[in-house]
């Protein structure tokens, strides 16, 4: 990357412009852009809109890519090292910001900055904003491509839809730029007036997006718990008749009876006894905090879970989970923990798995158990929206999307982690990490 940002510069020097800025014209192109860079911000479905990159294509038009490909790289470098990214995009970022903006300049360099609202002088900023767009689209989608194992055609689809705003916005901060240039050195320190405006809007947008997601989880969980306090309602209903239906089975037995009727009054008993342990089990699960601390046993409350999933897991079977006797108790509500477990297994199973294996492991004072299965996996794109309160993979109708959010929310409330380690077209792996109950 830094040998093609080389190659593009060297490209500019030799036939490009070659218009070099006064000092302070400098000092304030540098100081603007390194504060506009700082405000970028992301918005979600598109990426991350870098404002400084406009400001960029402006002294590239203006100077010509010697100077702004450099000034590009600089700054940038600098923004990076301030938010203490990994050494690897860093430098990737600096032959990025060197190539792309050398190029424009090239690209640009009939541009007359005398005259920038001129016919000819549009076609010339629009012909480096498209060379702009096309450079730094393409670089970022190889980089995604290598780095994040992504396909070409997906990481083109989300350069084309960033684009369709970085391109614009990029190209009127630089016009603006040039005409803030022409007036005085330090008249474009007047051009982070809009940017930090366009900032601020992106982030109250962002934190209404997320007092509608919180406003929404709130009201699922209201929902949750009104329908947890109708089953266990329902359950102590239904525990009066199985009371005298065992009672009655109890006084049949001390009866003469034909031989034939004795065995179905044992099967009586034992279907009654099996009805009283499940409602004895949404009772406990009613009354508990879903927030309190625990303690719960994992092989329990696996046990417990397969209750509630006899029929979604008819399909896929659950491997031997006998090794989870050994785990010691964790520090979350046996309500939650059942609502954890339940949640993981059933979307393995809706993922067409075949087999599902829960493996535990003790990493110092926490229990991790991982829940592995080999159904169809998760697409890139979604594995990192899963945990998004409404996002859902599956058919209009047959998910809420609520399942792991509100899950991963129960977790972290005890300090606890649940996240999806790993997954491909061979299957998925999640992993729950919770501290011991002391």
């Amino acid at each position: 990357m830094l040998l093609l940002g080389a190659i593009c510069w060297l490209g500019s020097l030799c036939f490009g412009k070659h218009a070099w800025p006064s000092s302070q014209a400098l000092l304030w192109l540098c100081l603007s852009a390194f504060w506009a860079e700082m405000r970028s911000s992301y918005l979600p479905g598109f990426g991350v809109i870098n404002f400084g990159e406009g400001l960029y294509l402006g002294a590239s038009l203006r100077y010509g890519g010697p100077l702004a490909g450099p000034v590009a790289a600089l700054v940038g470098l600098a923004c990076d090292l301030q938010r203490r990214k990994d050494s690897r995009v860093t430098l990737f970022n600096v032959g990025w910001a060197l190539s792309t903006f050398s190029l424009a300049g090239w690209v640009g360099s009939h541009f007359n900055p005398e005259t920038p609202l001129e016919p000819v002088n549009l076609a010339w900023l629009a012909a480096a904003a498209l060379a702009y767009g096309a450079c730094a689209g393409g670089l970022q989608a190889g980089c995604q491509t290598h780095m994040e194992n992504m396909s070409w055609s997906e990481t083109l689809r989300h350069q084309l839809r960033l684009l369709k705003l970085s391109v614009p916005s990029a190209a009127l901060l630089a016009l603006l730029s040039q005409s803030l240039l022409g007036l005085a050195p330090w008249a474009i320190l007047m051009v982070l007036f809009p940017v930090e405006m366009l900032a601020a809007y992106i982030r109250v947008e962002q934190l209404h997006q997320q007092l509608l997601q919180a406003q929404a989880q709130i009201q699922a969980q209201g929902r949750q718990v009104a329908m947890g306090l109708m089953a266990a309602g329902v359950a102590h209903e239904i525990n009066n008749p199985l009371a005298a239906v065992s009672t009655s089975a109890q006084m049949l037995q001390r009866l003469p009876m034909p031989p034939k009727a004795g065995p179905c009054v044992d099967l009586i008993l034992k279907a009654v006894e099996r009805c009283q342990s499940i409602t004895r089990r949404m009772l406990t699960y009613a009354r508990t905090d879903l927030e309190a601390g625990g303690p719960a046993l994992l092989h329990s409350t696996v046990e417990d879970a397969l209750l509630f999933l006899h029929e979604r897991l008819k399909k896929a079977h659950l491997l031997d989970f006998t090794s989870l006797n050994q785990a010691p108790p964790v520090a979350l509500s046996p309500g939650a923990l059942v609502q954890v477990i339940s949640n993981l297994l059933s979307n393995a199973a809706d993922a067409g798995a075949a087999e599902i294996r829960l493996e535990h492991k003790l990493n110092g004072n926490r229990v991790e158990l991982r829940c592995i299965d080999n159904g169809q996996g998760i697409d890139k794109s979604a594995a990192e929206r899963i945990f998004e309160p409404f996002f859902t993979t599956k058919q209009v109708g047959e998910g809420t999307g609520l399942g792991l959010a509100l899950c991963q929310g129960l977790v972290e409330k005890v300090g606890g982690r649940l996240q999806l380690e790993k997954t491909s077209p061979q299957g998925s792996c999640f992993l729950l990490s919770l501290p011991r109950h002391s």
